[in-house]
């Protein structure tokens, strides 16, 4: 089991059927690929989403994955310039998640990452810094939810 419903989204629901979604631009796919994240499948497309609330913090911001108009990944992020903050909400949402679907299979004790993997799918939480354009320090925390329905949507 994973944690299929997040916002207006869940798993397997038709992407051109989903209230809010609008496709990355041309450019857009470009610089998501030059970041390191290229499209992995030929009908892949990539949508941002609605914002939503999860594990009882607002503000997500919501990026979904599509193949063959299935959704089979929903991603959330959320940055704040407070480390401290974001530690906390950490804790928050892994106790979340350990609540709803049971306690993460692996994470580092020196990590910030927690690994959630079932038959289901896998949840990935992962608190990291990173650089505003500007420069300036910011510290992101990830929710990347992934569908095994995804090894069917390839065939």
């Amino acid at each position: 089991m994973i944690i299929s419903h997040i916002g207006k989204y869940h798993i397997g629901q038709s992407a051109h059927e989903a209230q809010g979604l609008k496709e990355f631009s041309d450019e857009e796919y470009e610089m998501f690929a030059a970041a390191g994240s290229p499209r992995n499948f030929e009908t892949e497309q990539i949508f941002y989403g609605e914002d939503c609330q999860f594990a009882g913090l607002d503000d997500w911001e919501v990026t979904i994955g599509s193949i063959k108009d299935k959704i089979y990944k929903i991603a959330l992020i959320r940055m704040s310039n407070q480390q401290y903050v974001q530690k906390h909400q950490l804790k928050d949402i892994v106790k979340y998640i350990n609540g709803a679907i049971g306690k993460y299979n692996e994470h580092s004790p020196l990590s910030s990452k927690y690994v959630w993997q079932n038959d289901a799918g896998n949840i990935i939480v992962n608190l990291r810094k990173a650089k505003t354009p500007d420069g300036s320090n910011v510290f992101v925390t990830d929710v990347s939810a992934t569908s095994s329905i995804i090894n069917d949507l390839v065939r």
